[in-house]
């Protein structure tokens, strides 16, 4: 799976000789940065088109919750994979089918164009408890002088499918909680109309639920750092422009410099040069083609950084 990169400090520098002090020498640049993971359920949305589709069993209380938590789940994904912009399309089925197969599902994102989908199933509810109307301090109006809340417990099961997952395979999550939704009134009105009136409002309890759950989607941010190899002294300037370029996250222009100077007879310059380009790679998602420059960079001339690099790989 392949971790995608994102810098969120100010770039560092940390100045090492990895041989001998002398003009013309190898030196490691030390870059700062937050690594982006994979999320705790082990699924990589990065890159990637999503669609989250729920079940509507017909039941009105049921299809408005499990919608609302669609909603606030897809919201929750979209924060933070498509920079807050409305990306993430939301469907639903019909609940006398079944749709809790693989097959079922590679249909469902067939249909939806998705590169991944999210399917809610029908959420199953325990008893649910209302309190008694409580006066308000400052009531908007008479008639909403008082609130109840409603406690509703419930279990519900999420499946998703990855087309661009190797194991091609359909993963089951599953949680259960509870919400609270709030009914107003005049403190007259029966318990009955009090559950019907929270329960109508249970929209924005529900994408809080929705929220709640994505989080184990979300990626896993860790401090981390890179090292990238120049030289100073006569004919350095090739290698001060990359890696000016690489500091200012222009990887493409940086990686262009560093495959020129590849070309040169100095195996110890030569092996520098493929190691940046492997470290460009990294940094560019191209995780099997920067094991392979870094294998060249072993090969010509061992630096001694090539083996924190290999970790990341």
């Amino acid at each position: 799976m392949k971790n995608s990169i994102s810098f969120l400090f100010p770039v560092t520098a940390a100045v090492a000789v990895l041989s001998c002090i002398a003009s013309c020498s190898p030196i490691a640049y030390t870059m700062r940065l937050d690594l982006k993971t994979p999320s705790k359920s082990g699924i990589e949305l990065g890159g990637k088109s999503v669609a989250v589709v729920y079940n509507d069993n017909g039941n009105s209380f049921d299809s408005l919750f499990i919608a609302s938590v669609s909603e606030g789940f897809a919201e929750q994904l979209e924060k933070e994979y498509f920079s807050d912009r409305r990306a993430i399309g939301i469907f639903k089925t019909d609940g006398e089918a079944d749709y809790v197969s693989k097959d079922s599902l590679v249909n469902i994102l067939v249909d939806t164009g998705s590169d991944v989908v999210f399917y809610y199933d029908s959420p199953v509810f325990d008893e649910m408890t209302l309190t008694s109307p409580s006066k308000l301090a400052n009531p908007s109006s008479s008639d909403s002088s008082y609130v109840s809340a409603l406690t509703i417990p419930f279990s519900v099961k999420l499946y998703v499918y990855d087309s661009m997952d190797k194991a091609d395979e359909m993963r089951e999550f599953s949680g259960s909680s509870t919400c609270i939704s709030y009914a107003y009134s005049d403190g007259e009105e029966l318990e009955s109309v009090l559950k019907d009136r929270a329960k109508i409002s249970v929209f924005e309890p529900g994408k809080a639920v929705g929220k709640k759950s994505a989080y184990q989607f979300l990626p896993v941010w860790k401090d981390s750092s890179i090292t990238i190899i120049y030289y100073d002294g006569m004919d350095a300037n090739p290698w001060i422009n990359a890696l000016l370029a690489a500091t200012d996250y222009r990887w493409k222009d940086a990686l262009d410099i560093w495959m020129e100077l590849a070309g040169t007879k100095n195996l110890q310059k030569r092996s520098c040069a493929q190691y940046n380009i492997a470290v460009a790679c990294y940094m560019l998602g191209q995780k099997e083609l920067a094991s392979e420059w870094l294998d060249r960079s072993d090969a010509d001339f061992p630096l001694s950084v090539s083996s924190n690099l290999r970790k990341l790989l």
